[in-house]
Formats: structure tokens, C-alpha cells, sequence
């Protein structure tokens, strides 16, 4: 095709397209500010050093052979990546599934090696100003737990060895341990001061290797 004719359709072509974010970002069309307003560069299309375009330019580029072709790579490159992300967050999901079958059999097991844990005597001291501007300290005691979740829970996690990956299960692995407490001793998490809150409970067992 002569270049005078090549030229007059691909202005038509340009005239013809409507310059928008979602146009850019489909074609991989690269924007930045400058001092008379934006200027663009293909993403799939140039190097680095390249000089940068009009927007005229730009919508002439998109409308090239050259920039169909390597698009098309492009595009599919971004589907494959997609799939892959897909793909990964379906195996994560389906590990996850799995070791949710087999999590709290796993727990228990680890449990019912632990022992009874000797309890201990927590102390909390308050002041209480009085109307002299004297002040009246109080004591107040009461038995704990002696083992935290975080000392049961690294225990879990060297116990289990290669088996068990990371922090991902840790509030169902805190939830089946305050479970197997309440069916052990009868003592649920906040109803006495012994077996603390949710957020830091204690137990009244603990893991002897």
C-alpha cells in the first residue's frame, strides 16, 4: 500500500477512536503529564528509550499491524497469568480444605500428649484513691492457667513438624484447643478468671517434650 494511502486510513482509523482510560489500559497504553497536557507510550509495543507520543499518535499506534500482533501476545500473556493466579488460589483453597478435614484430629492429637498443667496463682494489685487523698491498695488473687496459646501453639507447630505450613490456621487451632479445654475441664474461656479471654486465653495443660 503507497504511504500516502496508508497514511490517510490509519488518520482515518485514528479519528475514528475514542481516546479513554479503559482504551489505554486494554491496549496497554502507558500515560504521563507534560507541560502542554498527556503523552503515551506502548507498553507492549517500545523500549524504554523510546520517545513518548500524542495522543493522536497513540491512536494511530493501537491501530498498526506491528501493535495487533505483539497485542494479541500480549493479551493472551495477561489471560495466562490470570488463569495462573486462578489456578494458585485454587490449590491454596483446596490445601486449606484439606488440612481443615484433618486439622482437628491433628490438634487432639497433639493434646492428648500434652499434661496436666499445675495451676498458678495470678495477683493483680489496684489503688483506690480515698476522700483523705490517701489510697487503699487491694489484691486480688485467684488461680490461672499456667500455659499460654502461644507457648501451646509453638508446641503445635514444632510437634507437627514439616506437616503443618505457617500462621494461616491459627485462630481455628486456638478455637479447637479453648474447645478441647471446655470438654477436658469443663471450664469455658471468660466464664473464670483462670482461663483468661479468647484474645489471651490460658490452659490447663501443657506440652512436655
Amino acid at each position: 500500500m503507497p504511504t500516502t494511502e496508508y497514511n490517510m486510513m490509519m488518520n482515518s482509523k485514528a479519528r475514528s477512536t475514542h481516546a479513554s482510560p479503559e482504551l489505554w489500559k486494554f491496549h496497554n497504553i502507558i500515560s504521563r503529564m507534560n507541560n502542554v497536557g498527556f503523552e503515551y507510550k506502548c507498553g507492549c509495543c517500545h523500549e524504554e528509550e523510546e520517545k513518548w507520543m500524542t495522543e493522536w499518535e497513540a491512536k494511530k499506534h493501537i491501530n498498526t499491524k506491528k501493535h495487533e500482533g505483539i497485542h494479541g501476545y500480549y493479551r493472551k500473556s495477561v489471560e495466562m497469568e490470570k488463569k495462573y493466579k486462578n489456578s494458585q488460589q485454587k490449590i491454596r483453597e483446596l490445601e486449606k480444605k484439606i488440612f481443615e478435614l484433618g486439622f482437628s484430629d491433628r490438634v487432639k492429637g497433639f493434646l492428648n500428649e500434652c499434661e496436666s498443667a499445675d495451676t498458678i496463682i495470678v495477683e493483680e494489685e489496684t489503688q483506690e484513691r480515698l476522700a483523705s487523698g490517701n489510697y487503699l491498695k487491694n489484691i486480688k488473687q485467684w488461680e490461672g492457667g499456667a500455659s499460654s496459646f502461644d507457648e501451646l501453639y509453638d508446641a503445635f507447630c514444632k510437634w507437627s513438624g514439616k506437616s503443618f505450613k505457617g500462621d494461616e490456621f491459627k485462630d481455628e487451632i486456638k478455637k479447637c484447643m479453648i474447645e478441647y479445654q471446655e470438654e477436658m475441664y469443663g471450664m469455658k474461656v471468660g466464664q473464670y478468671e483462670r482461663n483468661g479471654t479468647y484474645d489471651d486465653p490460658r490452659f490447663d495443660f501443657t506440652f512436655k517434650i
